[in-house]
């Protein structure tokens, strides 16, 4: 059985399109010229388009105020958990007093142990509000950036220590080695950790 060619018939489907716009009284043909003739129309063409507008401008605004009370929930809901699970100030605040008091001193292999001792607690964080992973990488790879304000800060500062356990030799100046501290407390601070 020998197969037909099909192809689209493109001067039907411009008769057809001609055919309903004639239907409609919106144009005219009239000495050879296209004419329009829907004028009338416009007015009404302009109030629909102005319900539509107000309609889906409420409908934006509505979506916007659901999906921010829905993340302050969240943050809330989050901030319960993490309270809940937080030591006694008492107990927290030994393990960062302890860090402050390695950044303070003149030795530097003190400022890279405050370091690692921050990054300890970073990972315990972690744990708490419930990032799984075998390393802290594994862990800040699962947050969103809307999820934790000072991401790029633990980032950072999980880099130098790294950089401190698998570089031989690796030297941190006292400035460098506050830096990174700081870095690890807008974290902290965040989650009103220490």
């Amino acid at each position: 059985m020998p197969i037909e060619p099909r192809y689209l018939d493109i001067q039907g489907i411009f008769y057809k399109v001609y055919l309903f716009i004639k239907d409609l009284g919106l144009f005219s043909f009239e000495e050879g010229s296209l004419v329009f003739n829907g004028y009338r129309y416009i007015y009404y063409l302009k109030v629909f388009l102005i319900f539509v507008s107000l309609v889906s401008t409420y409908f934006v605004i509505d979506f916007l105020y659901r999906l921010f009370a829905l993340r302050k929930q969240q943050q809330q809901e989050m901030m319960e958990k993490i309270s809940a699970n937080i030591p006694e100030p008492e107990m927290k605040n030994t393990r960062w007093a302890e860090v402050q008091r390695l950044v303070n001193s003149t030795s530097e292999s003190d400022w890279k142990l405050a370091i690692i001792e921050s990054d300890k607690m970073l990972d315990d964080l972690l744990g708490v509000l419930g990032y799984q992973g075998d390393t802290i990488g594994d862990k800040l790879l699962q947050i969103e950036k809307g999820d934790m304000q000072s991401l790029d800060d633990a980032w950072e500062a999980h880099k130098y220590r790294n950089r401190i356990a698998h570089e031989s030799g690796f030297q941190i100046s006292h400035r460098d080695a506050k830096k990174v501290i700081g870095l690890y407390e807008n974290v902290f601070r965040e989650y009103q950790f220490v």
